[in-house]
C-alpha cells in the first residue's frame, strides 16, 4: 500500500479519535471538511480524496453518486491514486468507473490511468474488467504490460494488432530495459508498420535503447520522415519539446 495513503489514513484516524473528524459515507461531508488537511502539501492532498473514495465506495457498494457541485476532478484523482492498491473485484471496479461516466469535467484521462494502475496490480482481474468495459481495453493493456510483459505478449500477441500494441505501450510507465528491448525488437521487425502510432512508439523508446538498437531506431525514424511527413509532425514535435539537449539526430529529424 502506498506510504502516502497509509499516512493519510493514520492522520484521519487520529482526528476521528479526537472528535475532530468522522468517516462519513457522504460525498458532501468530505468536500466540506477538506480544510482538515491544510497542513499537508498540495501534492499530498489528493490522498485525502483517495481515502474518501475508498471509504464511500465500500459503504455504498460501489454506487457513489456525485452532484454537479462536487469537485469531480478531485474525486477522479483520488480514484486514480487508490485503484492500484484497492483489491477490488472486477465488477466492483466497473461500478467505480461508471460513477464518473457522463460527467462534464474533462476527467477521462484520470479514469484511464486508474484503470491502468488497476491492471498493473491485478492481471487476472483486469482481463475480466476488459470484458465488462471493452472501451478501456488499451488502458488495461498498458497495465497488463507493466504487470507481466512476457505474459502479456503470450496472451495478446503484438503482431495480431501492432497499432493497439504500440498505443498501449506508449502509455506504460514502469517497464524494465529488457521489456523495452523486446518491444522494440518486435516492432522493428514489422516493416509495414509506418503509422503515426509507429512514430510515437519509436520516439518513446529511443531514449531507453542503447548501442545497435538505438542506431537502428534513429535510422527507422529518419526513414519514416522520408515518407508522408504530415503523419509524424505531432508526435515528433511533442517529443522534441521535452528534449533537454540538441544532438545530430535531433537536427536531422527536424
Amino acid at each position: 500500500m502506498p506510504k502516502e495513503l497509509v499516512r493519510m489514513v493514520n492522520f484521519l484516524n487520529e482526528k476521528a479519535s479526537a472528535g475532530e473528524f468522522e468517516f462519513s459515507d457522504s460525498v458532501s461531508y468530505w468536500e466540506n471538511n477538506k480544510h482538515i488537511i491544510e497542513s499537508f502539501s498540495y501534492d499530498s492532498r489528493g490522498w485525502y480524496f483517495a481515502v474518501a473514495f475508498a471509504y464511500i465506495t465500500y459503504m455504498k457498494d460501489g454506487n457513489i453518486i456525485f452532484d454537479e457541485t462536487d469537485n469531480i476532478r478531485k474525486w477522479a484523482t483520488g480514484f486514480r491514486l487508490v485503484a492500484g492498491a484497492s483489491g477490488w473485484d472486477p465488477e466492483f471496479m466497473k461500478l467505480n468507473i461508471l460513477s464518473f461516466e457522463g460527467k462534464t469535467e474533462n476527467i477521462g484521462h484520470l479514469v484511464d490511468i486508474a484503470v491502468q494502475k488497476y491492471a498493473s496490480s491485478y492481471y487476472d482481474n483486469a482481463v475480466v474488467l476488459m470484458s465488462l468495459l471493452p472501451q478501456y481495453k488499451l488502458s488495461c493493456f498498458a497495465g497488463l504490460m507493466e504487470n507481466d510483459f512476457n505474459r502479456y505478449c503470450v496472451d495478446y500477441p503484438p503482431e495480431c494488432n501492432m497499432e493497439e500494441f504500440a498505443i498501449a505501450f506508449v502509455k506504460t510507465n514502469q517497464l524494465t530495459d529488457d521489456d523495452i528491448n523486446t518491444a522494440f525488437d518486435i516492432t522493428i521487425s514489422h516493416t509495414s508498420f509506418i503509422s503515426s502510432t509507429a512514430m510515437s512508439f519509436f520516439l518513446y523508446t529511443i531514449d531507453r535503447l542503447a548501442g545497435q538498437r538505438r542506431e537502428t531506431c534513429e535510422q527507422k525514424i529518419l526513414e519514416l520522415l522520408q515518407g508522408d511527413v504530415s503523419l509524424y509532425v505531432n508526435p515528433l514535435c511533442n517529443w522534441l519539446f521535452f528534449q533537454q539537449k540538441v544532438d545530430l539526430f535531433n537536427v536531422s529529424s527536424i
